[in-house]
């Protein structure tokens, strides 16, 4: 009996250390596994922390380019090309159509609500103007720079939030329950969760499990106590009913597990998980709204197995993969399907088409599994039940060991999408820039000789004009002096009027001095029709080089007879404005008469001595006869007829004056009219008058053919002006465009560096 005593206390020691080794083994391998995840956790977050900085910098240069862009295009007069239009934009200098295809926008889409592009939004868009295009890409670049901040903070927060979402009673809370292990959200057939709850690690409120309840209108701060409502965890299954007084549910909980198994207490990151109400169509638009805001990190989508993808659940898949591409999918309820593969099948084939990312990564982000089952531990056979101890596994890897994936990747697909729109704008505002710079060369190369060549020649046209507008003047001046000078000098000469006795002699006079008049009133009208003959030549061949250089232009009618409308004759009527007087009538000037008769004595006599011999002897009987006669008369006999003598004297004078009226009348008036008519110098002035008066006339066409010449040269001088500064301004939007180009090429390099295992970027 001790013996056995004996033998099975040294069974029981042996036993016992056995189970000491194996527990000191056991622990061993915890501490070894624990040492893993911890180097394996300190190598991730040193890649995550480098990936982080990248992303961070582009951010800041996004942001910068964008500010740029916002003031480039907020400038007066600047060359911007929209990409929203749905169709070939214009250029604004040649009116022709760019031959380029507008290039696809991923971010700056053209929707009026969220991400989500419609056709109906493109129809809108491209019929809105330029100005429309401009204003509304400045409501874009606000939207993205806000986002890029909230990108900012996204990527700076050591925080990761997990949204749980999908349809009505598809077992959203259930899951939630599972993965704390923890009985907190209401279960139920109808929709329970009605406000947003959001799960988090009691250690942030110092281990006390509660509920914060935030009231509409308040921002939740975990300092700020007036924010929030606190509740007992008990009271939470009557707080998600209350809609209309709170607007989020904070609920702290200790899921009692530890680090490298807890999702919530995992010490790497700190995770809260968001159980949000079921999709309708009154909270569609709000968790659509969720899903994009910066501080979700995963989406986690559950889906009934017994309903597939609903067409709400397709359009909040659409709205939220625009920024996430990798969507982590539950299929719950999947114990109730018996074709289960081809459930499967057609699940997959749907997420392929709404989320493809997600489709490629399908055996970590989609799971088949059963909330239900896996809850309760007597199923534990059920073929179902390690699908769920799976997919948390999967879930804990993407959110810790793959956070890259779960916080960086949305932001860098974000960034990747913003640049290659932002370098879309850029290259086709360059393309269609481009093409405005070589038009404009092309343009001024064009104008420039052809404007130097139209000036030359229409200036020599209008030289041309100018000179025989001076040659014209000059001759009809010319004529018209020349004219008046011979009707003046042939005044004196006038005779033509018949002479009608001594009794009529002053009637003669006035008729004489009229005739005069009239004669030179003929001669200056002969001297204005000249004047309008060479006038109209003249305006004639200015308004033919109108017609020839100008067809369009409007040429009015010259009228000849209206020039000259204030009558010379006015200024000539006052030189015969005389009275007849006495003197009029006699030549008293008789030296040129004398000088004649002298000049025949003298004559006569010099012949009689060269013809008659005895003229010695005829001019000795002279002086005989001569002295006794003068003698004679010097006696009383000369005294008495002198009287007599006188007499007869008077009346042969007065004889002599009545028989040269007709001579001497014309004469005396001729002379007084020259007299008066060149103390004036009216010929010079009158032919001066009617040059001046011509050139007036001739200077209006040759003015109208000036001002048309200097206003073509001026319309091309400023088209030519105009193209130059509208090359310039060309000139400075490609340099802008190039050197943004340049930037935004250097950023989304780097920013391809970032690569995340598992994350295409594929927009």
């Amino acid at each position: 009996m001790p013996e056995k005593t004996s033998q099975s206390l040294r069974k029981q020691d042996s036993s016992s250390v056995r189970e000491d080794d194996k527990l000191k083994d056991q622990e061993d391998v915890n501490n070894l596994s624990i040492q893993n995840y911890k180097d394996e956790t300190n190598r991730q977050q040193f890649e995550y922390n480098q990936n982080k900085n990248v992303l961070l910098r582009s951010i800041h240069v996004l942001q910068d380019l964008l500010g740029e862009l916002n003031e480039y295009v907020s400038k007066q007069g600047c060359i911007f090309h929209s990409v929203w239009g749905s169709e070939r934009t214009k250029s604004a200098f040649s009116n022709q159509l760019f031959e380029f295809d507008i290039p696809k926008m991923n971010i700056l889409t053209p929707d009026l609500a969220l991400h989500a592009k419609s056709e109906a939004d493109e129809l809108i868009i491209g019929k809105l103007g330029s100005e429309a295009h401009e204003s509304l890409l400045k409501v874009y670049f606000e939207r993205v720079n806000k986002h890029l901040f909230s990108l900012y903070s996204r990527v700076e927060d050591t925080s990761s939030k997990v949204l749980i979402t999908g349809d009505l009673n598809a077992g959203k809370s259930t899951l939630c329950n599972a993965l704390v292990h923890r009985d907190i959200l209401p279960e139920d057939q109808q929709p329970c969760t009605e406000v947003f709850c959001e799960v988090l690690d009691a250690e942030f409120n110092d281990k006390k499990d509660c509920v914060h309840a935030v009231p509409h209108g308040k921002m939740y701060s975990f300092t700020d106590s007036s924010t929030y409502v606190i509740f007992p965890i008990e009271d939470l299954k009557r707080l998600v009913y209350e809609t209309e007084n709170w607007s989020m549910l904070k609920v702290y909980i200790d899921d009692g597990r530890p680090a490298y198994e807890s999702l919530l207490h995992n010490g790497i990151t700190d995770i809260a998980l968001i159980d949000a109400p079921g999709l309708n169509t009154d909270s569609m638009k709000t968790t659509s709204v969720f899903a994009c805001q910066e501080e979700i990190d995963v989406v986690v989508f559950v889906v009934n197995a017994e309903n597939h993808f609903t067409l709400s659940a397709t359009e909040f898949l659409k709205n939220a993969s625009t920024e996430k591409s990798h969507i982590f999918i539950i299929i719950n309820k999947f114990d109730n399907i018996r074709d289960k593969e081809r459930c499967k099948r057609l699940i997959l084939d749907q997420i392929q088409n709404l989320s493809p990312e997600t489709y490629a990564d399908a055996k970590d982000l989609v799971h088949f599994v059963s909330c239900r089952v896996a809850a309760d531990p007597n199923q534990k056979d059920n073929p179902i039940y390690p699908s769920f101890y799976q997919m948390e596994n999967s879930l804990r890897t993407f959110i810790l060991e793959n956070r890259s994936k779960s916080k960086l990747a949305p932001v860098r697909k974000y960034l990747v999408g913003l640049l290659s729109d932002l370098t879309g704008i850029c290259d086709y505002n360059l393309k269609c820039i481009d093409t405005d710079v070589s038009y404009l060369h092309n343009r001024i190369s064009d104008l420039s000789p052809k404007f130097r060549t139209s000036k030359h020649q229409e200036s020599q046209v209008y030289q041309k004009a100018e000179a025989l507008v001076e040659s014209t003047v000059q001759s009809i001046t010319q004529h018209a002096h020349v004219q008046l000078e011979t009707a003046i000098e042939n005044l004196s000469a006038f005779s033509s009027l018949k002479y009608s006795g001594f009794l009529f002699a002053y009637n003669y006079g006035v008729s004489v001095r009229n005739a005069m008049q009239q004669y030179l009133e003929e001669t200056l009208l002969e001297s204005e029709e000249f004047a309008r003959k060479r006038t109209s030549e003249t305006v004639q061949y200015i308004q033919e080089n109108m017609k020839q250089n100008f067809s369009d232009a409007l040429i009015p009618v010259f009228r000849s007879h209206q020039m000259f409308v204030r009558r010379h004759q006015l200024q000539l009527q006052k030189h015969f404005r005389f009275e007849l007087g006495m003197l009029d009538f006699i030549d008293l000037d008789l030296t040129e008469r004398l000088g004649t008769w002298s000049a025949s004595v003298s004559t006569i006599l010099l012949v009689l001595g060269k013809t008659t011999p005895s003229f010695t002897v005829f001019t000795s009987l002279v002086e005989k006869f001569g002295l006794s006669f003068f003698n004679f008369f010097k006696t009383r006999t000369l005294q008495n007829l002198l009287i007599p003598v006188l007499g007869l004297t008077g009346i042969a004078v007065f004889g002599y004056v009545v028989y040269d009226i007709p001579r001497a009348l014309p004469l005396k008036i001729s002379e007084k009219i020259k007299n008066s008519l060149r103390e004036t110098e009216f010929s010079h002035n009158t032919s001066l008058w009617i040059g001046t008066e011509s050139r007036k006339v001739l200077n209006v066409p040759l003015n109208d053919l000036r001002n048309m010449f200097q206003h073509r040269w001026e319309e091309q001088k400023e088209t030519i002006a105009s193209t130059e500064n509208e090359l310039r301004i060309c000139q400075k939007a490609h340099k802008f465009f190039i050197e943004m180009n340049n930037r935004l090429q250097q950023t989304q390099r780097k920013t391809l560096t970032v690569h995340l295992e598992g994350c295409e970027m594929s927009y």
